[in-house]
């Protein structure tokens, strides 16, 4: 079994297509940063809407991205 196969076999079901996808180069870079985001966060989606990792490349570039001078985040923003 490859690292990739492995991987995918941890990966809850409804995120797994998604995820192949992104491998493949199949999505939008902003759906690839959802899925990055959602792995790099255990796949809970409200810890990715709630991440506060300002050092990630990634940061200002995910769907729920907000500055201090804008609205609460909209966990809405992460259904596939």
């Amino acid at each position: 079994m490859t690292k990739i196969e492995k991987s995918i076999s941890k990966i809850p079901a409804k995120y797994r297509k998604q995820y192949i996808k992104a491998i493949n180069r199949q999505l939008s870079p902003r759906q690839a940063i959802k899925i990055f985001c959602l792995e790099c966060v255990g796949w809970v989606r409200n810890e990715a809407v709630l991440c506060t990792s300002e050092t990630c490349p990634l940061y200002k570039y995910r769907p729920s991205h907000n500055s201090p001078k804008q609205l609460p985040v909209d966990e809405s923003n992460y259904k596939f």
